[in-house]
């Protein structure tokens, strides 16, 4: 079993004008690990701002290849509010983070503690989730595929 997760990038192409809110549409997501951070980015279809999605949600929901453990990985905006979070669903514990975000121009990028995905030892298989006004609006892979299946 290894100690340390390997660097690692993954990509999730989504299809344009699949969303139920057309403003809401999913381009691509990509997850980068540094060694440090796991960085996050959400590609709109089109050049939104917070403003444009004033209570909007933006979610990795992540689980080892076995299908045990989870992560869901995500930035709440609400109104002029914010909130970075990483939920354990093993513990049904979340912890909220300030290690920033920037949205802008139809792109949400966020960083999380490496940490969070140790318990992934053989792998990691996800998706993304963008929620508004608490309705799910779009997805960029499947929550029971095996397309961002990312094997170590």
């Amino acid at each position: 079993m290894q100690s340390t997760l390997p660097s690692f990038e993954s990509t999730c192409s989504d299809e344009i004008g699949d969303s139920v809110l057309q403003d809401a549409d999913l381009k691509t997501v990509s997850m980068r690990n540094d060694g440090t951070l796991l960085h996050v980015v959400f590609e709109l279809a089109s050049p939104l701002s917070e403003s444009d999605l004033p209570s909007s949600t933006f979610q990795i929901i992540s689980y080892g290849l076995d299908g045990y453990g989870g992560y869901i990985l995500g930035a709440k905006f609400m109104n002029g509010t914010s909130a970075i979070y990483a939920f354990d669903n093993e513990s049904a514990s979340q912890e909220n983070l300030d290690n920033g975000y920037v949205f802008a121009d139809g792109t949400v990028s966020m960083r999380f503690p490496i940490a969070d995905l140790q318990n992934y030892q053989d792998g990691i298989s996800w998706y993304a989730a963008l929620s508004v006004d608490g309705e799910d609006s779009d997805l960029c892979g499947e929550p029971t595929g095996t397309s961002n299946d990312i094997v170590f």
